[in-house]
């Protein structure tokens, strides 16, 4: 068994403001032949909203996970003590986004997959998000397998072992 697991569990910012970031960059990278100081700040705050992400790093030698977000390679976050592994999870969420213009306004409803590690009693934290379940559960069950516990999937009501 590997003596540590680090997951990238999502993006500090939601994607549309990354892609608005990426559109910034190009435009300021065009005025960035008169104005050096405008397109070295911008290109500065442009890789640190693509790059910063949360995460999980869970280390079985120290017994100890540490939720934490990650910052141009620095990992901000406090280590927590854990006993044992008990099992993974997969819970299935529903999803509601709200868009509104001036003249309508719509939703758009859909079901989200995300995996949990279960420690103690009480502790559990999430390491993976998925849209699909299938997709979910083939990565859960590699984790699963190599940290050598059960995987439980909750998403259609009731408990079902995967692995």
């Amino acid at each position: 068994m590997k003596s540590d697991f680090n997951f990238t569990v999502q993006y500090y910012f939601p994607s549309r403001i990354l892609w608005a970031v990426v559109a910034v960059l190009f435009v300021v990278g065009g005025l960035g032949t008169q104005y050096f100081w405008l397109a070295g700040f911008a290109i500065v705050i442009g890789v640190v909203g693509i790059t910063t992400r949360y995460g999980v790093e869970i280390d079985f030698l120290s017994k100890q996970y540490k939720e934490y977000t990650w910052l141009l390679g620095y990992k901000a976050g406090d280590a927590v003590k854990f006993e044992r592994i008990e099992y993974l999870f997969i819970k299935k969420i529903k999803m509601s986004q709200n868009m509104n213009s001036l003249l309508t306004s719509t939703t758009i409803d859909r079901d989200e997959y995300r995996g949990y590690i279960k420690f103690n009693e009480q502790e559990k934290i999430h390491f993976i998000t998925h849209e699909n379940l299938d997709h979910l559960i083939k990565h859960a069950k590699i984790t699963a397998g190599e940290m050598r516990v059960p995987l439980f999937d909750y998403s259609s009501g009731n408990p079902e072992q995967l692995a």
